[in-house]
């Protein structure tokens, strides 16, 4: 593990400050091991990371603005008289925390639903934004945290495309957050990205031989030996294609194919077992008959 040190970061679609909200304040609970009460939907998810850093706080918070965000007044109240929407929930994130006073930064982007190629443009300008941050810090690890909540119910997409991308350039996933003000709760939606991500693990092995993705999802998850065997046997897979050895890559598709099976016979129950073992038969198929010791030195 590098020793480099950690910045934390966060990135949340903004959303419109609604009055039934400024009426009726939710109370989550728990949020970061205490109660909180939010006016504006962003709020709580990042008073929650916020919280559960706490001596080392987020050093950045992304917040991707619309232009009714940045300009078009919130409700007014008594308490903060009249602001833009985004300034509203500035106001109550400093208020909530007066650290994160310097580190809110606004993101423009472009929301009508009447174009959504230009919407998606918007992708690579906020991944962009992000990575000229860590450019600026090359010394240190870059953590993202993500709120889900916020924006149109499209944006969900893109926050998944930006942190795909932002993972792709080096950046490390902190937490994946949503907030339900109707269960009062800050839910950890992290595993959500972690099924692209084993996905994309997959694909690396059928297309390249590489285990390595793989190897990163399942580091942290508890394994059933069925599990262990197979990653194991995957490993000494892709080191024989390094070898370019094409006898022992032949021994290696025989033994991948009997821990292939076994995996899904005697997988565990875990979420992450279950998912692996929903697209074990792709990896069967596309590997055809080279894991059924039909394998000849010229399909090697």
């Amino acid at each position: 593990m590098s020793n480099k040190s950690v910045y934390n970061i966060m990135l949340a679609f903004v959303s419109l400050v609604q009055q039934r909200s400024i009426d009726n304040p939710i109370r989550y609970w728990g949020v970061g091991g205490k109660p909180y009460t939010a006016i504006q939907t962003n709020e709580s998810a990042i008073i929650a990371v916020q919280r559960e850093l706490g001596d080392n706080p987020l050093d950045a918070v992304f917040l991707v603005s619309s232009e009714k965000v940045e300009t078009y007044d919130a409700p007014k109240t008594e308490t903060y008289g009249m602001l833009t929407h985004i300034n509203f929930l500035k106001k109550r994130l400093i208020e909530a925390d007066e650290r994160l006073s310097d580190k809110l930064h606004s993101i423009g982007y472009y929301d009508g639903l009447d174009n959504i190629d230009e919407s998606l443009r918007n992708v690579t300008k906020i991944a962009g934004k992000i990575m000229a941050y860590a450019q600026e810090h090359p010394q240190a690890r870059i953590r993202l945290y993500a709120d889900m909540t916020g924006g149109f119910r499209y944006n969900s997409v893109m926050m998944l495309t930006i942190m795909q991308l932002l993972q792709y350039n080096g950046i490390e996933l902190g937490k994946v957050l949503y907030s339900d003000p109707e269960r009062q709760t800050v839910f950890d939606a992290t595993s959500l990205l972690g099924l692209f991500n084993l996905i994309n693990g997959a694909d690396e092995f059928v297309k390249f031989g590489s285990v390595e993705g793989l190897q990163e999802y399942f580091r942290t998850a508890p394994k059933t030996v069925a599990l262990g065997n197979l990653l194991e046997a995957m490993q000494r897979f892709s080191d024989a294609i390094k070898m370019c050895r094409t006898s022992l890559i032949k021994d290696e598709l025989k033994t991948l194919n009997v821990y292939l099976k076994a995996f899904k016979e005697n997988h565990g129950d875990t979420l992450q077992e279950n998912l692996f073992a929903s697209i074990t038969t792709t990896l069967q198929n596309e590997y055809g008959s080279l894991i059924q010791g039909r394998v000849t030195d010229f399909d090697i």
